[in-house]
């Protein structure tokens, strides 16, 4: 049999012994060619990667990360931000502050700009909650990430998961000028008393304001709340989102759901011209952008920070809006009674119910669409912490249909464990007789016992 010839493939061996022909020759050719291209494949991924270790002009390097703590317990100023009057949860502002940080120690440069704030999901704080910071990017154009450390039922799956984005810019873009005056604006009640605001007394810097049918005028005082100072000034810039009417946006553009309530979304870009004043008044304007083209649920508003006619601050702020539900029809004192302090408001309740109070009907989509922020529901109804309460949709029947009877909060009814009986706090010599039936998605309850198994539990309880 002829020999095959040589592969053309080049080699690293410049001089070859002749070997053996025939058969033998060619698998012993065969042999050294893949022996060759595997020593060529491995000098080329170990070049690769010597390559893409090496730091490189133009990148900062290796992504820089730390880890950190938030609690309530020890940062008492977060207790005052609580957007559904019942968990607190970190502000926008907060985590542009954080991730603003993160960059500076990174860079070792001033943070004055930030652009594309992005969150990506809520940051409920019950307790101490876990955190990482990360750094990583050009020079110029750093991005810093936020996440949260999520704590899953089997271990093997709990990781951190992404809350908040943001990219620095160390340049600083022209002053603008300060907005014309709003020509119809009209002076609003104080929004923390009327209970338009949720804020506590650590937020409180709005100290006047005016409402216009394109946009809102007001002044903040600057020691008027207490949060900590950070790296951005985010307690003041807070108190500027409080011009934008989150639950009534619908006074600068009809076309608005008027059932909906806007949420902070993200900040397109923020610049701080000059440090804000830590004593006296600053002036605050804010002017409807408009919604979004591609998703008419985004809206954007552009926000100044003053003092006379410099502009100290500028940043456009962009809401989601979201159904709020019964919630809307309500007037705002009655809806902070209700889930800040447990008193009874029958047209809150979830559920539904026929006309004698004898029997309550539950969807467990009411009950997730009413989670928001994340905790919400948990806290509304005293369930176990930690808990889901998709996982308690019988439950949550049962603790309505008895503050129905009673005219008291749900919260304050207490069940037996098998949804038999329930009675109010403090009370268990008043107990109620209960049928409790639910397939997972939707409860059902009746006063009194109707033959029934007590309560038909999915399988997933």
């Amino acid at each position: 049999m002829p020999r095959p010839p040589r592969s053309h493939w080049p080699t690293d061996t410049v001089d070859q012994a002749p070997g053996p022909t025939g058969i033998l020759g060619a698998v012993l050719d065969q042999h050294r060619l893949v022996g060759t291209l595997h020593t060529r494949f491995l000098r080329m991924q170990g070049e690769l990667i010597a390559r893409l270790a090496a730091p490189h002009s133009g990148n900062t390097g290796p992504a820089a990360t730390e880890e950190l703590v938030a609690d309530p317990a020890t940062a008492p100023w977060l207790l005052d931000h609580r957007p559904s009057w019942t968990v607190p949860t970190m502000p926008l502002m907060s985590m542009a502050d954080l991730l603003a940080g993160a960059i500076s120690r990174h860079s070792g440069r001033a943070v004055r700009s930030l652009d594309e704030v992005q969150v990506r999901r809520w940051l409920p704080l019950p307790g101490p909650t876990r955190l990482r910071l990360s750094c990583r990017g050009e020079p110029e154009r750093p991005t810093a990430t936020l996440e949260l450390w999520w704590e899953a039922a089997d271990p093997a799956l709990s990781r951190f998961t992404r809350v908040a984005t943001a990219t620095a810019r160390f340049d600083t873009p022209a002053r603008p000028a300060r907005f014309a005056a709003l020509a119809d604006a009209r002076t609003m009640p104080c929004p923390y008393e009327d209970a338009r605001l949720f804020h506590g007394p650590a937020f409180q810097y709005l100290t006047s304001w005016r409402l216009g049918s394109r946009g809102a005028s007001g002044t903040l005082l600057a020691e008027g709340g207490s949060v900590p100072a950070g790296t951005l000034p985010h307690g003041l810039l807070d108190g500027a989102l409080h011009l934008v009417p989150h639950d009534s946006l619908w006074q600068w553009d009809p076309a608005i759901d008027r059932t909906a309530i806007a949420f902070p979304h993200r900040i397109n870009d923020l610049t701080l011209f000059e440090p804000l004043p830590a004593l006296g008044e600053i002036q605050v304007e804010s002017r409807y952008a408009g919604t979004h083209r591609d998703d008419p649920r985004l809206v954007s508003v552009d926000l100044q920070m003053c003092t006379g006619e410099t502009v100290l601050a500028a940043f456009r702020l962009t809401v989601v809006l979201i159904p709020a539900g019964p919630l809307a029809a309500v007037p705002p004192t009655r809806r902070r009674a209700y889930l800040r302090d447990r008193a009874p408001v029958p047209e809150l309740l979830c559920s539904t119910t026929d006309g004698d109070g004898d029997t309550t009907v539950l969807h467990r989509d009411t009950i997730e669409a009413l989670d928001t922020p994340p905790g919400t529901a948990a806290a509304l109804y005293a369930l176990p912490a930690g808990e889901h309460p998709r996982d308690h949709i019988a439950r949550i029947a049962a603790k309505e249909h008895v503050a129905r009877l009673i005219d008291t909060h749900p919260a304050n009814v207490e069940l037996a464990p098998d949804l038999r009986t329930a009675h109010p706090a403090g009370q268990p010599g008043h107990r109620i007789p209960l049928t409790v039936t639910s397939d997972g998605r939707t409860a059902t309850v009746r006063t009194g016992q109707h033959g029934g198994t007590a309560c038909q539990r999915p399988p997933s309880w």
